[in-house]
């Protein structure tokens, strides 16, 4: 059991960081066809592993992530994301009022 647990995390970690090494290469529209919804890095990961065994692409041989920061986020749509972007900003008052007489 924890054998196969083990194997399942390492892949799940490799096709990540396969998926930010070609977003990163800037070759995520050779797999990711949504650009503006964007596939999660696992996605793009396991779509580039699929490709790369049918045209021979490269694969990388070390896993590595450079930062904590997604260089890429992606959005859900257009719409969603030029709402957040146009979002309000919400200012706290506070107001002290006389005692009453």
């Amino acid at each position: 059991m924890i054998g196969s647990v083990s194997i399942l995390a390492l892949s799940t970690l490799y096709v990540t960081a396969q998926g930010t090494t070609v977003v990163a290469a800037g070759k995520r529209r050779w797999v990711d066809t949504h650009w503006f919804r964007g596939n999660s890095y696992f996605r793009i990961g396991w779509e580039w592993v699929k490709a790369a065994l049918n045209h021979g692409w490269r694969l990388i041989r070390r896993v590595r992530f450079r930062s904590y920061r997604d260089p890429d986020p992606d959005m859900a749509s257009r719409p969603q994301h030029h709402k957040r972007l146009c979002r309000l900003e919400f200012k706290v008052q506070t107001f002290r009022y006389p005692p009453p007489d």
